[in-house]
């Protein structure tokens, strides 16, 4: 099996469950993507910590660790762009998510539309390629 080689993205927190099924469809539409996961916060700063890996976009699922996990994040990696993830569509979710500096928030739900759209410029692959 191939190693993937590209950018690098970080998942923190949400459901072993959710996590699981985001990295299946991560690696399955951005194969060159190298997908690192930590399931809170401190599991985030020691993988950020770690060299070589480092985190051209990091997905933050805010059901289980909400806006103090996004803030916990964002501190963490001052300069990667933040996805918030959540299973709920409510206006809520996106405020805070724009007021811990993420650049978007998205459902986990629906992972082909919106999702796949914000990730592809971040992650600088063309439209064709994904």
């Amino acid at each position: 099996m191939k190693s993937a080689s590209g950018p690098g993205v970080l998942l923190v927190g949400g459901y072993r469950t959710t996590r699981d099924a985001l990295r299946g469809w991560l690696v399955e539409e951005f194969p060159d993507i190298r997908v690192r996961i930590a399931e809170s916060a401190e599991g985030a700063r020691r993988i950020v910590q770690a060299k070589p890996f480092a985190a051209a976009v990091i997905l933050v699922d805010i059901d289980r660790g909400g806006l103090e996990m996004l803030r916990l994040v964002r501190q963490l990696t001052p300069g990667a762009p933040l996805i918030a993830l959540s299973a709920y569509r409510a206006d809520s979710h996106r405020e805070y998510a724009i007021a811990a500096d993420a650049v978007a928030c998205v459902s986990s739900q629906v992972l082909n539309g919106a999702l796949k759209e914000v990730l592809r410029p971040l992650l600088e692959i063309p439209a064709a390629a994904s």
